[in-house]
């Protein structure tokens, strides 16, 4: 078993206003978000489930045509191989965790 402490996990700056920390598992990763007001994610796909939960303020999902807006405590998932994006639309800065599965391994890389 390991142990981790979100404060002693390195900061990767993903893009402007938009900052990531992630531990990756054998099969699983998680990734803390804080999205700084009308930061936003480029539209991307990868191989694997993605499953958000947000924690704090407003971020705008989309995949394809579909758009939606998930406050504090909503949930939304992306199955493997589907486009989709995220776009902070608080006022304040907005905190989400990603699951994804399989494993990222790697970290987050700055874009």
């Amino acid at each position: 078993m390991k142990v981790y402490t979100w404060s002693e996990i390195p900061t990767v700056e993903v893009k402007p206003g938009a900052k990531g920390k992630n531990i990756d598992g054998e099969k699983a990763s998680v990734s803390l978000f804080e999205m700084a007001p009308g930061a936003e994610g480029d539209p991307h796909s990868h191989e694997n489930e993605q499953i958000n939960y947000v924690l704090e303020g407003e971020l705008e999902f989309s995949s394809g045509a579909e758009v939606k807006v998930l406050k504090a405590g909503q949930v939304v998932v992306f199955p493997p191989n589907a486009s989709h994006r995220v776009r902070n639309i608080s006022k304040a800065t907005a905190r989400h965790i990603g699951f994804l599965i399989p494993a990222r391994q790697g970290g987050l890389k700055k874009k």
